[in-house]
């Protein structure tokens, strides 16, 4: 702790790079202002111009060009020349609409036209003689886009883009990838929006909730439900791509105007009125008729041993969008806005009726199993054979009481408890389906994979509605609001503590999102602009859950709860002749969050089910959260000489709203969560379903091997409680663009932010505090070794707790509540922690065009940018469903009393003991009630800020006539980020004082000789005879008094090898790492803080045109981004004591990014017409007449033929890109090689262990015959990983293997037709996305049901193998490094789309 401490204090020193910069700033900004009233000229930043034509191309000369900026309504006004040029310079960046009128000629007016600073756009208007007035388009790209007057780094996409590219899934935030610096971590090919949509982009190597999404000004991030519950970030509303008048994306700004967060900017802007009507209808189909199968799309099902042809069905998918929009003047005729120049409207509907495919593939138990035959994982029953077995030949064979041989009994007959049938009949586990589809090691031909692809129905509708008006010529005012109508059904419980492995668990999520936003733009006097906007924000939603697939309701089964009854057998020769049912116990009697069914997680490493479980929770729902969100902004700007100066504030206000749910410490889980599993868990049969099934049933075919379950801890939260936060946040800001030479721009900015805390205005935060916990209260009490309550030293009594609420810090027994403390009382802040306000964040920026040009600039800039943290980070928004409001217990390590009859670990649950000893025998229930260890969440009590530091140098050229060409060097720090860590985890073993060599890892051999309080040894017992000495002298051990016992007897727990074999009958061995926890009384105490720490740099080049016939960008990125921790609720770490031992490559780390996307107007039509020409009418003659202009050649194409060939029209996105990194976690081997908690800290939190390194993972693939218990290749070689070192934590790391790298191609065909004289364009679309149907496998995928990776090693060879995990018996039917899922097969999309 005095380490953390010293490296927290070492880290709020401001760094060195920020105080120069500062110092360089106000130096920078000083001079400027001296300066300022001796300069002359103006600065220039974009430009229009054009020619003013009649039909024949003929100059009209003084014809009047208006250029309108419709923010600022600024009007500049131009005369054309003798030629009927004009040009308009100096304009600032923004929309604008050009207005053409000449005497005798038709008004002429442009669409509204995005300029960017430094961009020149030319409009040509040619003129029709008469008084109708026409509008036309102009392409919004110039003839010139490279930045000579600010430094900072952006991408900027116009109508012609947004709508032209084919958006798997037409969102807009899609569009970000096209940014240099951008890596996509939603997970999502099709991108979705609601709720399920995901913004989860890094941009230079910023956490993901660290963006900006604004929409007219408003940020419409969602940060409330992100990451911290398992997924999401997405957006409030989503804005349809035809409702979009541009975007840009800010990857490296410098500018004070942005950058309230400390990560990428995305500006969208919507359309508005013009004084024409335009608009559009659109709708666009899916259907599984059109798509490809996945690879993981299992064949329909065979009877048993046939041997034809295996037949696919594509499964259910359908997707219907359509919408349209519309956009004029809003006028009376003959009574108000007749001119139609006054009051504008938009409008925009968009609606989605869509079914998409979830594919599961999860082994599960045979019907066999389910009914406690588990001959198929046990050795084959041979008369007269041994009735003993080795576990480490069949590790998922149940193991029955230890024999006189000192071996387990075989547990093919496993006695099926009352309660665990009522669990498995309610569905919650659904039965096996398919002998294919899984990886499982069980070698059964019949059935004992569950393989599904469900698709769950989603509904969405938005309404957009702008309308703008002018209330003078300097004033406008716009309002505009957005609507998301949204709702679906999930295929398990939302952001659960646990992720469910099958559809049998649903809930209905609806997330309906509401944004609005008023703004006055104000032209006042002296030049100066003045730009007023409020906004609100808000998205509610709901949880409500319902049964799902195979199961009829999610009720408790009345069985779970029913008094004490003797129940007699049914006859026959069922043996015994009567059993006592008793109920299931509790820690909580609370209802049972509306009576559910308990959650059931199968852990472990068994390879039959996969390696790594399975698990159905009921979850926490109903559940209901809202955010709303308030805004005020105020920008004001003035042009003084060469200086362009912008000033103005920000005032935000957040609340967070919600019934608690999975947030910090707590489950949510009020109806409790079973766990089972073969590794940390003492009473373990060694197969983790056995453990579930076993207790004393009834049995017609002798008595079962196994009688005796075991549950590894049972979980229950008290209550739910509504919870609000809040925050307040002001920014002021002050920018000067100083045009300081003709090639010289100088970007001087600062952002001041006033940073309110998270508070908690009810006072139901509470905290807990290590100065606060009592070392003398905590020494009084210990934890019972049997029993897994807590005990009072001095009574020797079981410290009491009422079963039922509420709870509070009052009238709970201090012995519980050690080291809470309430927010906002006794002197504590109501944020729980000390706050400083000032944040200063200086940008500098400087450009540079060496010859004068326009057609290179160099650029370099530096800037500073605060995060004022989401509410789920180092403030009171993590400490919702914290005790003592809500408690939330574990009971470690249940199995069965066997001296009662047909008493099973369930009945023992809390020991509520109901039915009293009947339930409990003499151990019945404490009068008082029992109270287990207690999960906690620590936040600082001081608020540390995170901060990030950019900087980049950049040269852009225009290689060629509207193309531009840029190349940057862009670096990052990040500072105090956010990070999760248990503070209550064991202190590990230095690697100093460990016994254990390089290539000695813990093994059943090394737990079993330290079994009867001798050391254990590191080179284990040289003799295969269970209960055998240490005959290896040399031997070094770790005795009951040296360094490491204490994590050894941890690490060992639940090891096959781990029982007193002296001992008769043998009695297994284990302990609980909460009864040795530092901190007395508590189970894990989960600290949010400040303390991580990372670095990015990348090497970027792009290329862009946006004119002409092909518009096309490109945008590669080379680069690394590490850190500490990636994420607040990653749980990618092993050490939570030593958070810098876990600086690895970033969660989002991908080295190579390449996204190239095009549109490109085929030339069909063209390319026949020169062909004509070239062939000619055939005649040689010279005296041939030329045709006159009003004649047709003998050549001229047939009007059919333009219709056919010309407006064709395709698009593409193409992306390669390098996979993302992943851990390789040492699961431990069913045999005892190599402990899951290797280190035997008991760190709930983290990964537990990674594996040891033995060679390269991509050379020396081993050959793996595909066949039916293994799904997809084996992607990289196993052999190069091993059992780690006894007592580390692994030297392989955190992020050690990427995923497999993707090259994806999506393609979209388009043709135009234009009827009516062209005053409508009918456009069809042909979209493919994966257009090759390349399969793109991942290892690992957070957003995959159930099993999100396949990079936990659950097998390691022997000693002669080097303890390999690519060691011969560890390939077949093992899940190690083959693909978990892959990406989209090739998916077809049909559209039409009619505009005016």
């Amino acid at each position: 702790m005095n380490d953390m401490r010293s490296t927290n204090q070492s880290q709020e020193s401001r760094p060195y790079m920020l105080r120069l910069f500062s110092r360089l700033l106000y130096l920078v900004a000083f001079v400027a202002l001296l300066c300022g009233s001796s300069l002359f000229g103006q600065s220039a930043n974009g430009r229009f111009s054009g020619q003013v034509t009649d039909n024949d191309g003929g100059a009209i000369p003084g014809a009047s060009v208006q250029i309108v900026n419709q923010e600022t309504l600024v009007k500049r006004e131009a005369k054309t020349d003798a030629a009927g040029a004009y040009s308009v310079l100096s304009l600032p960046a923004g929309h604008y609409q050009i207005i053409v009128e000449a005497d005798g000629f038709s008004r002429r007016s442009s669409e509204v036209i995005t300029l960017t600073a430094g961009q020149s756009v030319v409009f040509n208007a040619p003129l029709s003689v008469g008084g109708v007035k026409t509008e036309v388009e102009v392409n919004e790209a110039g003839m010139t886009t490279v930045q000579t007057t600010n430094a900072s780094i952006s991408t900027i996409l116009g109508q012609k883009e947004i709508t032209g590219y084919g958006l798997n899934g037409r969102n807009f935030s899609q569009l970000v990838n096209m940014a240099p610096g951008v890596s996509n971590q939603t997970g999502q090919d099709e991108a979705k929006v609601g709720v399920a949509g995901s913004a989860k982009f890094s941009v230079n190597g910023g956490r993901v909730e660290y963006n900006t999404f604004s929409v007219d000004g408003s940020d419409v991030l969602n940060t409330s439900i992100n990451a911290s519950r398992g997924q999401g970030e997405p957006l409030m509303v989503y804005p349809s791509i035809d409702a979009i008048q541009d975007m840009k994306v800010l990857t490296a700004d410098y500018s004070a105007l942005y950058g309230k967060s400390a990560s990428g900017s995305v500006l969208v802007t919507t359309k508005s009125g013009t004084d024409k009507f335009h608009g559009n209808v659109y709708g666009f189909i899916r259907n599984e008729m059109f798509n490809a199968r996945n690879f993981f799309d299992q064949p329909n099902p065979t009877p048993l041993g046939f041997e034809g042809k295996l037949t696919y069905r594509t499964p259910l998918y359908r997707r219907l969008d359509f919408g349209g929009t519309i956009g004029g003047p809003l006028f009376i005729p003959h009574l108000y806005n007749n001119s139609k120049s006054k009051t504008f409207f938009f409008f925009s509907e968009e609606v989605r009726r869509e079914k998409t495919p979830v594919d599961y593939n999860q082994a599960v138990p045979t019907l066999a199993e389910r009914a406690g035959n588990f001959s198929d994982v046990c050795p084959t029953l041979v008369p007269g054979g041994s009735d003993s077995f080795n576990p480490s030949d069949f590790p998922d064979c149940p193991q029955g009481p230890y024999l006189p041989d000192g071996r387990p009994a075989v547990g093919r007959s496993v006695g099926l408890n009352y309660t665990s049938a009522a669990l498995l009949n309610s569905g919650l586990i659904p039965a096996p389906n398919s002998s294919r589809g899984c990886n499982s090691t069980n070698p059964s031909p019949l059935p004992h994979c569950y393989v599904a692809a469900v698709s769950p129905a989603t509904h969405w509708r938005e309404e957009l509605f702008r309308i703008d008006h002018n209330l003078t010529a300097n004033e406008r005012v716009y309002f505009r609001y957005v609507h998301d109508s949204w709702d679906t059904v999930t295929l398990a419980p939302q952001w659960g503590v646990v992720q469910n492995s099958f559809p049998t668990v649903e809930n209905q999520l609806n997330g309906p999102g509401l944004n609005m936003v008023l703004s006055l733009a104000q032209t006042l006097p002296h030049g100066i602009t003045n730009l007023l906007s409020g906004s609100y924000e808000v998205e509610h939603i709901t949880l409500a859950p319902q049964p799902g697939v195979g199961v009829a309701s999610l009720n408790r089964p009345a069985i779970l709860g029913d008094p004490c009854t003797q129940v007699s057998a049914p006859g026959g020769n069922y043996t015994p002749s009567t059993l006592t049912q008793c109920p299931m116990g509790f820690i909580f009697n609370n209802g049972f969050g509306g009576n559910k069914l308990p959650g059931l997680a199968f852990q472990g490493n068994n390879g039959a089910y996969g390696g790594h479980g399975f698990a159905a929770d009921t979850g926490y729902a109903p559940w209901s959260q809202s955010n709303p969100t308030f805004n005020l902004r105020d920008d004001v700007s003035k042009v003084v000489r060469k200086h362009n100066l912008q000033f103005g504030f920000e005032g935000t206000f957040v609340q967070q709203n919600e019934l608690s749910a999975v947030t910090g410490a707590n489950s949510g889980d009020l109806q409790g969560l079973l766990t089972f599993s073969n590794q940390q868990s003492i009473h373990t049969t060694g197969n983790a379903f056995a453990d579930f099934l076993a207790g004393s049933g009834f049995s017609n075919n002798g008595t079962p091997a196994v009688t005796q379950g075991a549950i590894k801890s049972y979980t229950q939260d008290s209550g739910q409680a509504k919870y609000y936060t809040r925050y307040k946040v002001a920014d002021f800001y002050l920018q000067d663009d100083w045009r300081v030479h003709s090639r010289l721009t100088i970007n001087a900015g600062l952002r001041a932010s006033l940073f309110g805390a998270w508070y908690n205005p009810k006072n139901t935060g509470y905290n807990w505090r290590p100065e606060a916990f009592s070392q003398s209260l905590g020494s009084s009490i210990y934890i019972d070794p049997n029993n897994g309550y807590l005990v009072d030293k001095g009574t020797g009594s079981p410290v009491s707790l009422s079963r039922v609420g509420p709870y509070s810090l009052s009238s709970l027994n201090s012995k519980i509540t050690n080291g809470l403390v309430q927010c906002g009382a006794n002197g504590i802040p109501d944020s729980c922690m000390s706050n400083k306000l000032f944040h200063p964040a200086p940008r500098v920026g400087i450009s540079w065009d060496p010859k004068g040009d326009g057609k290179t600039a160099i650029r370099v800039g530096y800037g500073l940018f605060w995060e004022h943290g989401t509410g789920y980070e180092a403030n009171t928004g993590s400490l919702i469903g914290s005790a003592p409001l809500i408690l939330s217990e574990t009971q470690s390590n249940l199995t069965g009393n066997v001296n009662l009859n047909g008493n099973s670990a369930y009945n023992l649950i809390g020991f509520s003991c109901q039915g009293g000893t009947a339930q409990c025998g003499t151990t019945a229930g404490p009068a008082g009630g029992a109270t287990f260890p207690l999960n906690v969440t620590s936040i600082p009590t001081k608020a540390v800020y995170s901060y990030v530091q950019q900087w980049s140098l950049s040269v852009q050229h225009e290689v060629h006539r509207a193309m531009v060409a840029q190349i940057a060097y862009v670096g990052t720090r990040g500072t105090h980020l956010t990070a999760v860590r248990d503070l209550n985890q064991l202190q590990p073993l230095s690697d100093g004082l460990n016994p254990f060599a390089a290539g000695q890892p813990i093994t059943s051999s090394v737990c079993q000789s330290g079994t009867t309080g001798t050391p254990f040894s590191v080179a284990g017992l040289n003799s295969a005879s269970p209960g055998s000495g240490i005959t290896v002298p040399s031997s070094q051990g770790i005795g009951p008094s040296s360094p490491g016992y204490v994590n050894m007897f941890v690490a060992c727990t639940g090891n096959p090898g781990f029982a007193n074999f002296q001992r008769t009958p043998p009695v297994k061995l284990g302990i609980s790492a909460d009864a040795v926890r530092p901190y007395p009384g508590f189970s894990n105490i989960i600290s949010v803080e400040n303390v991580a720490d990372s670095t990015y740099h990348a090497l970027q080049g792009t290329l862009r045109q946006t004119t002409g016939s092909l518009t096309i960008g490109l945008a590669y990125t080379y680069s690394h981004s590490l850190d500490d921790s990636s994420d607040r609720s990653t749980a990618n770490f092993a050490n939570s004591l030593d958070i810098h031992s876990n600086h690895a490559s970033s969660d989002f780390d991908q080295r190579h990014l390449l996204n190239i996307n095009y549109i490109y107007d085929l030339p069909l039509l063209r390319l026949l017409q020169g062909f004509a020409n070239l062939v000619g009418s055939g005649s040689d003659s010279d005296d041939e007449e030329k045709p006159t202009p009003n004649s047709a050649t003998p050549w001229e194409l047939a009007p059919v033929w333009k219709t056919v060939l010309g407006g064709w029209q395709l698009s593409g996105i193409t992306t390669w890109q390098t996979g993302t990194p992943f851990s390789v976690i040492n699961g431990g081997g069913a045999d005892g090689t190599g402990a899951a908690d290797n280190a035997g800290v008991g760190d709930a939190l983290g990964v537990g262990s990674y594996a040891d390194i033995l060679g390269s993972a991509r050379v020396g693939k081993p050959f793996v015959a595909q066949n039916s218990n293994n799904v997809g290749p084996l992607l990289l070689n196993p052999g190069a990983f091993t059992a780690p070192r006894g007592l580390t934590f692994g030297n392989s790391g955190r992020n050690y293997l990427h995923n497999p790298s993707r090259t994806n191609f999506n393609m979209s065909l388009f043709k135009h037709f234009k009827p009516f004289q062209e005053r409508v364009d009918i456009e069809f679309r042909a979209e493919a996305y994966n257009v090759f149907n390349h399969t793109q496998f991942r290892i690992t995928d957070a957003s995959h049901p159930g099993n999100t990776g396949n990079n936990v090693i659950n097998c390691y060879g022997s000693q002669v193998d080097f303890y390999s995990a690519g060691a011969s018996s560890c390939l077949a039917g093992n899940s190690f490094l083959h693909p978990v899922d892959a990406h989209d097969p090739r998916i077809l999309q049909f559209g039409l789309k009619g505009s005016f």
